[in-house]
């Protein structure tokens, strides 16, 4: 299992971003169990690869564009506790967002507005090094499920930046026209799907050659789209867009895809451990979607924070 791809039937934790809260959720039922304060604004999340951590991004008072006091913390969430049990100290890099593990355990932060990718030390609480993505903006990040390649998105560069967790450099630049959005590995970790940042289009990078092979236009989509996530068992890719508001489905292999209308500003996406349900945080509705990713159907969405942006089983 890809650790950057979780799943779980123990528990499931939404960032609120909008909210700056953790909430605790039923992995089956979806209730509230819990909730803990964060500071403002908490974004992305990672779980540890033994289930009992969840990291946390505090990017700072905005968005991206946006954001006029950066911040420069990671917050620990014990998942047993349902507890913050520490703080991640990255400075003097700035706004800490995408969050990714590496196969030699360590936790990968692109910090955008420091143009970099932090290498952290999770049990010592240090930051190792500093990745130079070549950027002035690496927003989300990728890791191969080996761990062998890193990649991040730009959100005003024309290209893709693939660095190497084990030797901590930049390797090299994929063209991406029109700068990216959302960035994700899949399963199998022989493709990079990108979003195109000004049109609505998925973009597929060979990892072996990490060269653009193939792009496809989003169905019923008019505005360019967010994130894009790739199922764990490989068979689904699923893309979200903030601005319309839509999520369309995917098949693996890009060639069939359903577009569907859900609540305000789609962002995140968690997969069920049961392989067919998926969850989309609404950050602009406080709301989550449940979708039947087999039907490609909306079965239900329910009432959670202010505006959850990204959340995960585990």
């Amino acid at each position: 299992m890809d650790v950057n791809n979780p799943t779980g039937g123990s528990g499931l934790v939404a960032i609120d971003k909008r909210g700056s809260r953790a909430y605790f959720l039923d992995p089956s039922s979806f209730d509230e169990l819990a909730y803990v304060g964060l500071p403002a604004r908490p974004h992305e999340v990672a779980i540890s690869v033994d289930h009992r951590r969840a990291f946390v991004s505090i990017y700072g008072n905005g968005i991206y564009g946006n954001n006029t006091q950066p911040g420069c913390t990671i917050v620990v969430l014990d998942l047993a506790s349902r507890a913050q049990v520490g703080t991640l100290d990255v400075s003097p890099y700035l706004a800490p967002h995408g969050l990714m593990f590496g196969a030699d355990g360590l936790l990968y932060a692109s910090c955008d507005q420091s143009g970099v990718v932090d290498v952290v030390d999770v049990r010592s609480g240090t930051v190792l090094s500093a990745i130079d993505a070549g950027s002035h903006g690496p927003h989300m990040i990728a890791m191969l499920p080996d761990g062998s390649k890193l990649y991040s998105e730009n959100e005003e560069d024309p290209f893709v930046s693939v660095m190497s967790p084990s030797t901590r450099q930049r390797l090299s630049t994929i063209p991406m026209p029109g700068g990216s959005a959302g960035i994700a590995a899949s399963a199998d970790g022989r493709r990079i799907l990108v979003v195109g940042g000004q049109a609505p289009l998925l973009a597929s990078i060979d990892t072996d050659s990490d060269t653009l092979v193939r792009t496809v236009r989003l169905a019923g989509h008019r505005q360019p789209a967010q994130r894009v996530r790739c199922s764990p068992d490989g068979r689904f890719v699923v893309v979200t867009a903030t601005e319309e508001p839509l999520v369309t489905i995917l098949s693996d292999d890009l060639e069939t895809q359903t577009t569907l209308e859900v609540a305000a500003a789609p962002m995140g996406v968690a997969f069920h451990p049961d392989g067919r349900t998926a969850l989309i945080g609404n950050h602009g509705a406080g709301r989550i979607t449940v979708l039947d990713l087999e039907s490609r159907s909306i079965q239900r969405d329910f009432a959670c924070g202010v505006g959850v942006e990204t959340l995960a089983f585990y």
